[in-house]
């Protein structure tokens, strides 16, 4: 990939992630919320998780395989606001808990943000389970504080060559997706 072919990717990207998080703030998502994204590694993954960010929420990654019971559980749990997903994902779990979806397409009517939303360090980033290999599966809240010293560290100590390039091999839940996508 050229470096004009990667500048452009780059304006898709922001174009896509600011237009959905327009959508989010316009449905009243804002810092302090949490946001399910229930979507397979793949773009659209990376364009609800960072329209989230964007938006000033935390996102709760949701992976569309696990069982239902596991979802429900983290649904009851984090108690999100409403579910960014991919058109082909099932509502059903988000519908019995009157969870409000919205895909990750829906870029329309509300005007996209110009910048992201502005929000306090301790505001939370994300929203991860533990496994429950030891009981029942807990979440565990990280601040955009403590994503912003991970992702700093990481550019300051690439393990990569510049410019690096990463492909995303582990499941949105685990904690190292989220160096994947920031770093």
């Amino acid at each position: 990939i050229s470096e004009m072919q990667a500048i452009v990717v780059e304006l898709q990207l922001r174009e896509r992630v600011l237009g959905l998080a327009g959508q989010l703030v316009a449905m009243g998502v804002g810092p302090g919320d949490v946001v399910a994204v229930a979507c397979d590694r793949s773009v659209e993954s990376v364009v609800g998780i960072l329209a989230v960010h964007a938006a000033g929420a935390a996102y709760l990654p949701l992976d569309p395989s696990y069982p239902e019971a596991r979802l429900a559980q983290m649904l009851d749990d984090a108690k999100p606001r409403l579910a960014v997903v991919v058109p082909a994902t099932e509502g059903d779990v988000f519908r019995s808990r009157e969870v409000p979806v919205i895909e990750t397409t829906a870029i329309g009517s509300v005007a996209a943000l110009s910048e992201p939303v502005a929000c306090d360090a301790r505001s939370p980033a994300y929203v991860v389970f533990t496994s429950g290999s030891t009981g029942r599966p807990k979440g565990a809240v990280v601040s955009r504080h403590a994503l912003a010293c991970m992702v700093n560290w990481h550019l300051a100590h690439p393990r990569l060559g510049q410019p690096a390039r990463v492909l995303q091999f582990v499941s949105l839940g685990f904690d190292p997706s989220v160096r994947d996508i920031f770093a």
